[in-house]
């Protein structure tokens, strides 16, 4: 029986939530040194090595029982050395997303009512959105969906009034270095991670290949076109150099690194002197963390459940459980340290070169040694195993090079 369009549309748009989220926000951070021009072209880069091996996750998961984690997926194919790498790159991602996004989340709130400190809107993010978690991926959905359809409307809104003062020679400046450089592949190649949410989603799809292959490349490819239309109305708007410029506001006062999504918020604000736009951004800027939020979430509260040995417990036991380990942890990094979004996302490009580009990689390719029918035929393209793999060993050294730089 195949699956209704209803739960593909909401899959698609949780893929679209998850990818959208924190990244589109450390975009124009990275990028306004990176330059216009080349920002796309890694951009474009990363999403087909992204794309691929989410797929690669997909058809691997899909030759295995439903409910497969990423750990027990390593340690079928390669053993126990591959379950514990597997199983920390994976903890140690999903962590570090997650306080990425409550700290995006708490420095945009605190932007937009600074009546209460950053530490204040943690508290009440994690509660009422790990909340929603805790019920369930049905309940995900929903307000997914309904959260995505007011983000895009925002994300139009915003890029419409942008256009008004996009001034192309913006598109052309840029302050490269290798610094830069270093520091932007990890962070762009994060941006289009859903692979954590395969293993829901195919059980959510029923095991419909087809299905599940329509909702990972369309689901991927939209944040693509919005990324570009970001960086176009971003960049194209806020000058490098000058007055109410990157330089000027941001990086004057504090490393790219130190950077997070209020500063972002302040330099839109100072160029553009209008409420409704003020208010639009800040709109579209909380409903991305929300909605990426909400799939990194499940996808670790889940993972603990598989892996802690749950799944056969009362609900009780999974809320109280894995639930405190899933929110409470990175609610009290993000305590302890409020504005670690840039450095945290630099730190998740090289979990993701592992888990989800090059161990996918030494996976599929254990599957065709043992001769195991794959759902989808690129899969077996040799060709890219090695270009992804190959990016994938980039992202790290950059990361590596980049954090000492």
């Amino acid at each position: 029986m195949a699956v209704s369009i209803r739960k593909q549309i909401g899959s698609t748009m949780i893929v679209v939530g998850t990818e959208i989220g924190a990244g589109v926000l450390a975009l124009p951070i990275l990028t306004a040194k990176l330059g216009f021009l080349f920002s796309i072209i890694l951009m474009v880069i990363s999403w087909i090595t992204m794309t691929y091996s989410a797929l690669l996750v997909a058809d691997i998961n899909l030759t295995m029982p439903e409910g497969t984690s990423f750990g027990k997926m390593s340690r079928n194919l390669l053993g126990r050395p591959g379950e514990v790498v597997s199983w920390l790159s994976f903890l140690f991602l999903l962590y570090a997303i997650i306080v990425a996004y409550i700290s995006a989340a708490s420095s945009a709130f605190s932007f937009l009512l600074p009546m209460l400190n950053q530490q204040w809107f943690a508290v009440i993010f994690v509660s009422v959105l790990g909340f929603c978690v805790l019920k369930g991926i049905g309940a995900v959905d929903v307000i997914n969906r309904y959260l995505l359809s007011v983000k895009l409307v925002f994300f139009l809104l915003v890029c419409l009034t942008f256009f008004a003062y996009i001034h192309p020679v913006n598109l052309l400046a840029s302050n490269l270095n290798q610094g830069i450089i270093l520091l932007a592949l990890p962070v762009i190649i994060s941006s289009f991670t859903s692979h954590i949410i395969v293993p829901s989603l195919r059980t959510y799809l029923e095991s419909d290949a087809k299905a599940l292959f329509r909702v990972l490349v369309i689901g991927s490819t939209i944040p693509l076109i919005l990324y570009v239309l970001w960086e176009v109305c971003l960049l194209g708007t806020i000058p490098l150099t000058g007055p109410h410029s990157f330089m000027e506001a941001v990086f004057a006062h504090k490393s790219v690194t130190e950077a997070n999504i209020a500063d972002i918020l302040a330099v839109v604000s100072n160029k553009i002197n209008s409420p409704y736009v003020r208010f639009s951004i800040n709109a579209f800027s909380d409903i991305s963390v929300m909605t990426s939020f909400l799939g990194v979430a499940m996808s670790l509260y889940h993972f603990l459940i598989d892996s802690i040995g749950l799944r056969n417990k009362s609900n009780l036991c999974k809320i109280s459980v894995a639930g405190t380990l899933t929110l409470v942890i990175p609610l009290v990094i993000v305590l302890l340290n409020p504005n670690l979004f840039v450095r945290v996302m630099g730190y998740v490009g090289v979990s993701i070169a592992v888990l989800v580009i090059i161990m996918p990689v030494l996976m599929v390719r254990k599957l065709c040694a043992k001769n195991i029918q794959l759902h989808y035929r690129i899969s077996s393209m040799k060709i890219m195993w090695f270009i992804i793999f190959l990016v994938g060993c980039l992202v790290i050294v950059f990361e590596l090079f980049g954090s000492s730089s």
